[in-house]
């Protein structure tokens, strides 16, 4: 018998059901011109017996039909829904000729593009009460956007973001590295990175639930065009000065955000959340919740743990929603 805390969100023992199915039929896959050479990927589901919504930022390599679960239970639980694929990769533009190269010129280019996506998709809605949900670098690209526009959105929800990248070096002989294989007009992988690789749930930095990082494989194998592997020296650069960026925004947001932290992260340094929140002011709009046990990927976890996170989000969103 299921938990009664686990009726109300979906259960990794039935993942993809038929009702699942019929959902995702009825949610709208569109695109966003941002440049002559740049389209960005986007799906969206319109609640009609709400003036709430949700837009999702989601994290590196990801894309918005690894989401399919997610979107469900947020739209079951009384919003509409809107999520963005970055450029580089999902359904987006790649923008190298190597389509498993994660690359970017300028980190601020995701920001402009959410920028856009919110302005030109989003806003002409009218949502009551707007929400923002991130993951990991989908975070970063939120608080830089949060700090810029800090009354878009009611509250914001930042899973594991990137503040801080666990790095295999001490930080400036990884700076010195990514400089060097830094070629301009000629992106390369960071030392050691590698195209897209399936890897065994026992090796995975992700998920404690294998039902949920089967589910992840089987929708990439679905959508090969979707996966990305490792990302270019360059993007190393830009998102190490994002992060640094995002770490010193955060606390001085106007926008209330409530950051989930995975205890069992091992690709965010951790301290980084320590760091902040152990110097928050009393006038900050930032909290924090540590889930525990969780890995990186809060949000596809086991049932236990993705319910700790889901009713933490939906709880925030509520605080501070317009009655």
């Amino acid at each position: 018998m299921k938990k009664k805390s686990h009726m109300k969100y979906s259960s990794e023992t039935a993942l993809s059901t038929p009702e699942q199915q019929k959902f995702w039929q009825q949610v709208e896959h569109r695109s966003l011109r941002v440049s002559h050479d740049v389209t960005l990927a986007y799906c969206q589901i319109l609640n009609p017996n709400s003036n709430k919504a949700v837009v999702i930022s989601n994290g590196r390599i990801e894309c918005y039909e690894k989401y399919r679960e997610l979107i469900f239970d947020i739209y079951r639980q009384g919003y509409s829904v809107y999520a963005v694929d970055h450029r580089g990769q999902g359904k987006s533009t790649r923008l190298t000729t190597k389509r498993h190269l994660g690359h970017v010129e300028k980190f601020n280019d995701y920001v402009l593009d959410f920028t856009l996506f919110v302005d030109q998709v989003v806003k002409p809605r009218k949502h009551q009460n707007l929400f923002l949900l991130c993951h990991s670098m989908g975070g970063t690209i939120g608080v830089l956007y949060m700090h810029q526009h800090p009354k878009v959105f009611k509250a914001a929800a930042l899973s594991a973001p990137m503040l801080s990248i666990k790095l295999p070096a001490p930080r400036k002989v990884i700076d010195a590295l990514a400089k060097a294989l830094d070629f301009k007009t000629w992106p390369i992988y960071v030392l050691g990175g590698t195209d897209f690789k399936f890897k065994a749930f026992k090796d995975n930095d992700l998920t404690n639930s294998t039902n949920r990082y089967s589910e992840f494989h089987r929708i990439y194998r679905t959508y090969p065009d979707v996966q990305l592997g490792s990302p270019s020296s360059h993007w190393l650069r830009e998102a190490l000065t994002a992060a640094d960026d995002a770490k010193l925004l955060l606390p001085e947001l106007n926008t209330p955000t409530l950051t989930l932290q995975a205890n069992q992260d091992s690709i965010i340094d951790n301290q980084a959340y320590d760091d902040i929140f152990g110097n928050l002011l009393p006038s900050s709009q930032c909290r924090r919740q540590i889930i525990n046990p969780a890995k990186h990927e809060i949000l596809v976890e086991t049932d236990d743990v993705r319910t700790q996170a889901l009713d933490a989000i939906f709880a925030f969103f509520s605080e501070h929603a317009l009655k």
